[in-house]
């Protein structure tokens, strides 16, 4: 996966990252970018919940240089 676009409050914002990162990797990335509380963050993609300790290729329709919209919940 090259890009993701992670939505929250503001348009998309396209970030890039390897596929063999895990997905708490990313929720931290975007808590200490957007001063985010960590705890408090979901990551979705086609409205499925990202699972923390999965890496991004575990997450189905994730691939290396595939770019994929990935929505950021704060609930």
């Amino acid at each position: 996966m090259t890009a993701s676009h992670c939505r929250h409050p503001q348009p998309p914002i396209p970030r890039s990252f390897k596929v063999g990162v895990t997905v708490a990797y990313v929720k931290a990335f975007l808590a200490e970018q957007h001063e985010l509380e960590f705890a408090k963050l979901k990551l979705l993609m086609a409205g499925r919940l990202m699972i923390d300790p999965l890496s991004l290729s575990d997450c189905p329709g994730v691939a290396p240089g595939k770019e994929v919209e990935v929505e950021v919940n704060l609930g």
